[in-house]
């Protein structure tokens, strides 16, 4: 004979197994700790939401992180961590500050370039005499 999981050729078959019921719609147990229900999300004063955008983009200059999306997402995980509820003005609030810190970083870069250059100048001025 050969040998079928639901039927069997030559012989009766074997009918097939049962399909799954449905489990009923009610309470669900407790599966334990669940934070998307706990965590609270707060709107905090704006000197609070300034310092948490500062220090996102503080990071995010030292780490100069080109890829838009990356910059987002971190910005939205700190905020999140935080319990701080998500405003669309707060990219903005990231953006404008990553600006006005990488140019403080230029110009401090710029300047200290000239500062060396004054005193190579100086030194060879100092060397011709």
């Amino acid at each position: 004979m050969i040998g079928h999981p639901y039927f069997t050729w030559g012989g009766a078959g074997v009918a097939p197994p049962p399909p799954p019921v449905p489990t009923p719609a009610g309470p669900r147990p407790s599966g334990g700790f669940r934070p998307w229900i706990t965590r609270r999300r707060r709107k905090l004063r704006p000197e609070e939401i300034q310092r948490v955008i500062e220090t996102v983009a503080l990071r995010q200059v030292q780490t100069l992180e080109l890829d838009e999306q990356k910059r987002f997402e971190e910005l939205e995980r700190e905020l999140e961590a935080r319990g701080i509820e998500w405003e669309t003005r707060y990219l903005e609030l990231l953006n404008e500050e990553r600006e006005r810190l990488i140019h403080q970083e230029i110009g401090r870069l710029l300047r200290r370039k000239l500062e060396e250059e004054d005193a190579t100048l100086l030194i060879l001025l100092a060397s011709s005499l």
